[in-house]
């Protein structure tokens, strides 16, 4: 007698992304350590200190800190012909988003007391204004609220097209077929303009009138 067994059709992979629709308006921040700051310190100054204190601000509906790995020379794909490496020293990047405008405002009043001690820690920061938000394609990370070592590369990646009118629309097709790869766990996509380079003191949230 011959068996055949039945099966179950494969279940659907799940995605979380939704669970970022809340926040309306963000920014994203490339940081670089005071010269001399030993790295370990640092570390846990920006994680255990500056951290809590600006995730506990009025207004703050996301923030995320990404420390960088020492070794900047992942070399995760060759360079191909004609391109050469960008020797740019970054220690982390920051994300930090709010609801609505509203949001944005109550935070940038109660700031200062945060950027006084940004002094403290950061030489370098390029803040990128994000007053769309990040739209998530996919996110397949059950853990929301993740924290330690990543298990897998994060890649962040800087594209700048300019003004073309055709970079915007190839960038979202592009992010669409990144996000539909089985191997990719999250796939945030934002389109921003650059608020503020260094000097660190310039860095402060302004208030928006939306």
């Amino acid at each position: 007698m011959t068996q055949h067994s039945q099966q179950s059709a494969p279940s659907p992979v799940a995605n979380y992304a939704e669970r970022d629709e809340n926040i309306s308006c963000s920014s994203y921040a490339v940081l670089r350590k005071l010269a001399g700051l030993p790295q370990d310190l640092f570390a846990d100054y920006w994680r255990d200190v500056l951290g809590p204190l600006c995730a506990r601000l009025p207004g703050v509906g996301y923030y995320v800190q990404h420390h960088f790995s020492r070794d900047h020379r992942a070399n995760l794909w060759p360079l191909p012909d004609g391109v050469r490496r960008m020797d740019v020293v970054l220690d982390g990047a920051a994300e930090i988003g709010f609801a609505d405008i509203a949001g944005l405002n109550r935070y940038a009043e109660a700031s200062p007391m945060l950027f006084r001690d940004v002094f403290h820690l950061f030489e370098h920061i390029v803040a990128y204004s994000l007053p769309r938000g990040s739209h998530t394609l996919v996110d397949r990370e059950t853990d929301g609220i993740p924290n330690g070592p990543d298990r897998l590369y994060r890649l962040h990646l800087h594209l700048n097209g300019g003004s073309g009118d055709g970079f915007r629309p190839w960038l979202s097709d592009w992010a669409r077929q990144l996000a539909s790869a089985p191997a990719v766990q999250i796939t945030p996509a934002s389109a921003g303009t650059l608020r503020q380079r260094s000097p660190v003191a310039a860095l402060a949230p302004r208030r928006s009138s939306g």
